[in-house]
């Protein structure tokens, strides 16, 4: 049995922002590249089941009280809470990109265009948008979850009324399981392992469970409050369990493991609906750790930091644009406390003051001032903190607009600014911009001080296997390799065992390499080099894109081997897997169509990703195969940091010089 303190009250429960504050925790380090949190995007898992909990319980205390909801009254409120601080945030990054990089408007239009009606995440499903493997993200990648949550809050209220006619509140905790299991279950049944998850990942139908767990727990305790022990110890030892089951997830789980998708993901929802539960009874050690102060002054401003903390970690520093060297560590410390200032910001002058419009009564009172301040606080009231909050906010903006728009203005002579062509993928772009794409996790799109000049390749927007754009040299090399489709690939990246320096003299071979018919199939990596290769191999054909995945260079090898020998490439090389993971299963087709080409080259990845371990086991066994020259491009590229962009995947141009000579050495071995 539980005592009646354990059954949650309408009130505030300090314990949830501080489940909220690990929950944006994960999502930041996650979105900052840390690779000891592969799964922190679990977070906003998180997030949902609390968002759902929190929801429901609004809309049944409501009905309790009035004996009715009033629909208008709850959406008006839900916009008055989300709209105002996502739209101080496009207007700051608007207003950042006018100055520093107007090239840039044109997409961040596009994506304030679907954030502002909250379908962000439906505009990247059907544009095929993956999620877990971009080089070049939209600066509204993050609002898919907003997206998310404003539909369900949409449709759930009218979900609940009708329910709560048909059948009282039972009805809802019935219809909320449903809706729980019906969209986890439509998540495995879409999911293809070692596939782009982005239709099931980003879909309101396929991930709207956790809002109906938290949606239907909610329920459970006000129904049936003795599912609850009563036992602060068991409380204590169940919430710590689920809390850890929690952590141990984001720690050892990846985003291209199955098992997140049948079932992992509503287990997360399920540890998460545990531990919110717990949060909102009294007396349990647990409640007080998470009420820790800290944690819920993160946790109050959860909301800001995630709408802020992706377009800081995305662009460019102002230091950058001006041509000054900034350390990694030191951009990294700027930007957290920019996403502080902003959050603050955001919480003191938008959300708070709503807050006490709308539902005085929900939250707690602001903190006091020290004895210090009470002359100057008695002049501004309450609004003190948040003067001195904004105060501080616009000082910094101003300081970082300032160095923004002279980096715009009066660039260095070896700083490259940023350009469209750098973070879009559907204008034309050079084939050495195609090197500066930004990962998922990329802390920021750094320039680099050394590039090319510029080398003109339409990039085609992803499309069938069919519609290649060839890159192919047949007498001298040409200054421009010829414009076109390129093939729909995912990068992958391929290498060869070589040691620097060790290597014996080139042989001549059979055949002279110049002579040799090459087919090349990678991803941005090699797309970035294709001069160089043009160069260094005459009859190379180059079948590469921007987000290649490998099963698609297997299917061109496929068609290749298919060919009559006349007409076949006497060398396939072959460098992928920089975009993500691939069925293992692979791996044996491709030894047996190895068997039908005179020789393969495949290359593995530097991809400072979750997976780029997973890849490189996976095309390791290739050393040993007959037929195959292996080139081990991450060893070989491991401590050669003048090689690789600031993205540690794609190639200066002394990468490029490198690039391509290890795979003319491979090649004529």
């Amino acid at each position: 049995m539980m005592t009646t303190s354990a059954v949650p009250r309408p009130r505030y429960w300090p314990a949830l922002d501080g489940l909220r504050a690990l929950a944006v925790l994960a999502v930041v380090v996650f979105h900052a590249g840390a690779l000891w949190l592969p799964a922190g995007f679990l977070g906003v898992d998180v997030f949902f089941v609390i968002s759902g909990f929190l929801i429901t319980t609004l809309l049944l205390r409501e009905s309790e009280s009035s004996g009715a909801i009033s629909l208008a009254g709850f959406w008006r409120r839900r916009a008055a809470r989300l709209l105002p601080a996502l739209v101080l945030m496009l207007a700051g990054v608007a207003a950042y990109l006018l100055l520093a990089a107007p090239d840039l408007i044109p997409r961040f239009v596009q994506d304030v265009r679907f954030a502002l009606f909250f379908v962000t995440n439906w505009d990247f499903i059907l544009r095929d948008v993956p999620y877990f493997a971009q080089w070049e993200p939209s600066l509204g990648t993050h609002l898919w979850s907003l997206a998310v949550e404003e539909q369900f809050y949409l449709l759930w209220p009218l979900a609940v009324v009708a329910a709560l006619r048909l059948g009282g509140q039972r009805a809802v905790g019935l219809l909320a399981a449903f809706l729980a299991l019906a969209s986890a279950l439509l998540m495995g049944l879409l999911h293809v392992p070692f596939t782009d998850v982005s239709r099931v990942y980003f879909g309101t139908d396929t991930h709207a469970f956790g809002l109906a767990v938290g949606s239907g727990l909610a329920v459970l305790v006000r129904v049936r409050p003795q599912v609850v022990p009563g036992n602060r110890v068991v409380l204590t030892i169940l919430g710590a369990a689920a809390l850890a089951g929690i952590a141990a997830a984001m720690a050892l789980l990846h985003e291209w493991d199955g098992f997140l998708y049948r079932g992992g993901y509503l287990g997360i929802a399920i540890l998460t609906g545990l531990v919110v539960v717990i949060a909102t009874t009294e007396g349990n050690p647990l409640v007080g750790s998470l009420s820790w102060r800290p944690l819920r002054w993160i946790g109050r401003r959860s909301y800001g930091i995630y709408l802020w903390h992706w377009p800081l970690f995305l662009l460019p520093a102002p230091a950058v644009l001006a041509g000054m060297e900034l350390p990694e560590p030191l951009g990294l410390l700027l930007r957290l406390g920019m996403l502080a200032a902003l959050a603050e910001f955001s919480f003191r002058l938008f959300e708070i003051p709503l807050r006490r419009e709308i539902a005085p009564s929900q939250g707690p009172p602001l903190p006091r001032t020290r004895r210090l301040l009470r002359p100057i606080r008695a002049r501004f009231g309450s609004e003190f903190p948040g003067v001195v909050a904004s105060s501080l906010c616009l000082v910094l903006l101003g300081a970082y607009a300032g160095f923004a728009a002279a980096g715009q203005q009066a660039p260095g002579p070896e700083t490259a600014a940023l350009t469209s062509e750098q973070t879009t993928s559907f204008a034309p772009v050079t084939a050495s911009d195609s090197e500066f794409e930004a990962g998922v996790a990329i802390p920021a799109l750094e320039s680099l001080a050394e590039r090319e000049p510029a080398v003109e390749t339409f990039i085609a927007p992803p499309g069938p296997t069919g519609a290649n754009a060839v890159l192919e040299q047949s007498e001298s090399p040409p200054k421009r390799p010829a414009s076109g489709p390129v093939s729909a690939f995912t990068s992958d990246v391929v290498s060869i065992q070589y040691e620097p320096g060790t290597a014996q003299a080139r042989p001549v071979p059979e055949t002279p390499v110049e002579s040799q018919r090459v087919l090349a199939i990678g991803d941005s990596v090699m797309l970035g080099a294709a001069n160089t290769l043009l160069a260094e191999l005459p009859q190379i054909r180059i079948e590469a894109f921007e987000s290649a995945q490998f099963p698609e260079g297997v299917a061109r090898i496929r068609a290749e081997v298919a060919k009559p020998p006349a007409e076949r490439s006497d060398v396939v090389v072959l460098h992928l897997g920089t975009n993500g993971v691939f069925d293992p299963a692979q791996m044996g087709e491709l030894r047996r169509l190895s068997i039908g080409l005179d020789r393969l080259v495949v290359l593995n990845v530097r991809a400072p990703r979750s997976w780029e371990s997973f890849v490189n086991e996976q095309l390791a066994p290739t050393a040993d195969w007959s037929k195959v020259r292996f080139v081990d491009w991450h060893k070989i590229s491991a401590d050669r940091p003048d090689w690789l962009t600031g993205d540690q995947v794609h190639l200066t141009k002394d990468g490029q010089n490198a690039y391509a000579a290890l795979i003319a050495e491979a090649i004529s071995i």
